[in-house]
């Protein structure tokens, strides 16, 4: 039996008559301020829990479903969540800083206000997400697609977009200080109108040449 409890009060919120959270089905669940430190939940299904201002600081969430998921607030830095689905989330201010989000799938994905400094979505898809004022200051963008995906206002500042998709994306004021582009692929039709400064990287009016 295991208890997933109150991240301040330790009350307990639920519980999940299993050895571990390893693949369990934990969909609709209403698990508002849960901390699930120490647990490994990867391949759990969580899709369209409310998992406002959970704490998954450091857990195992590899190939986890999160779709249609609301997650605003929650802490996930340093965890690992490679492959995991966000699709159709709700993830308004939550902190996501030095995780590992590789091929993760956030399509149509609210993440205004979300903290990824430092993270990895390496292959990730964000086609269609909403990444308004979001913070991806150092991120590693590398071949991840963000066609169609809402930028505007987010700091990008020493990002790696090599090899990222960016065709219809929305990048209007967005902060591109020394970002890396190398054979990003872009719309020819859209021009970000973000602040950039001269580096070993190309600005982002060159993205399009």
């Amino acid at each position: 039996m295991i208890e997933i409890r109150h991240r301040q009060t330790g009350a307990p919120l639920l519980k999940v008559d299993s050895k571990s959270l390893k693949g369990v089905r934990l969909s609709g669940a209403h698990l508002p301020d849960a901390t699930f430190q120490g647990h490994d939940l990867e391949g759990c299904d969580l899709s369209n829990a409310d998992l406002r201002n959970a704490d998954f600081r450091s857990v195992n969430l590899k190939r986890c479903n999160l779709h249609s998921a609301c997650i605003k607030d929650a802490t996930l830095d340093e965890a690992c969540l490679e492959e995991t689905d966000f699709t159709n989330s709700v993830m308004t201010r939550a902190s996501l800083q030095r995780a590992n989000l590789q091929r993760a799938l956030f399509r149509y994905a609210r993440l205004h206000e979300c903290n990824f400094s430092k993270s990895d979505l390496t292959g990730a898809d964000a086609s269609l997400a909403d990444f308004s004022d979001a913070i991806l200051a150092g991120c590693t963008l590398m071949n991840a697609d963000l066609r169609g995906a809402d930028l505007r206002n987010a700091d990008l500042t020493g990002a790696n977009l090599v090899g990222a998709k960016l065709s219809n994306a929305k990048l209007s004021c967005a902060k591109m200080l020394q970002v890396r582009t190398d054979r990003t692929v872009a719309d020819a039709s859209k021009r970000a109108q973000g602040r950039a400064t001269p580096g070993d990287s190309k600005g982002w009016w060159q993205f399009w040449k």
